[in-house]
């Protein structure tokens, strides 16, 4: 869930979601198993959730020597993440500014608020998402869905 997805209608986008076949990840884990190989998905709440389970603590829950993909509304712990065991971040929230100049404030003021990159022990993705804030324009920045494919074996960086 975003941060705006938090302000009085959580619970209608929670119940419109689960009725579409979508299983939230809320600071939860869960594995899954693709051609044989298992996968560790992890999702966070957006830092607005005042009781917000601490990444370490998530990854507690895992196997790390297994493919670890973390699923971060915001990019703002990406410096810190790329420390540790995380082979992949999913993350948005900046929208890339939305209306220019915005989009160098945001790159300003993330370690990488758009765009792709590896760090650290892993790979790092901020997408500007398909939606918008506020108004009902962009300019300086595209709605986007990425579609990233995965390849790697245990023990490779994905």
């Amino acid at each position: 869930m975003g941060n705006h997805d938090l302000y009085g209608h959580e619970q209608p986008i929670v119940q419109a979601l689960r009725a579409a076949g979508v299983q939230l990840l809320n600071d939860e884990v869960i594995g899954i198993e693709h051609e044989g190989q298992p996968i560790w998905l992890v999702g966070r709440f957006d830092n607005h959730k005042r009781q917000r389970v601490a990444t370490t603590d998530l990854l507690a829950q895992v196997d790390t020597t297994q493919p670890v993909i973390l699923l971060d509304h915001r990019p703002s712990d990406i410096a810190e993440h790329s420390q540790m065991p995380i082979d992949l971040q999913l993350s948005g929230h900046t929208h890339n500014g939305q209306i220019f100049p915005a989009n160098f404030i945001v790159s300003a003021i993330n370690r990488l608020g758009y765009g792709y990159e590896a760090m650290g022990k892993g790979h790092f993705v901020v997408s500007s998402g398909y939606g918008f804030w506020g108004i009902p324009f962009r300019l300086g920045s595209r709605s986007e869905i990425w579609l990233i494919t995965v390849n790697g074996h245990v023990g490779d960086n994905v």
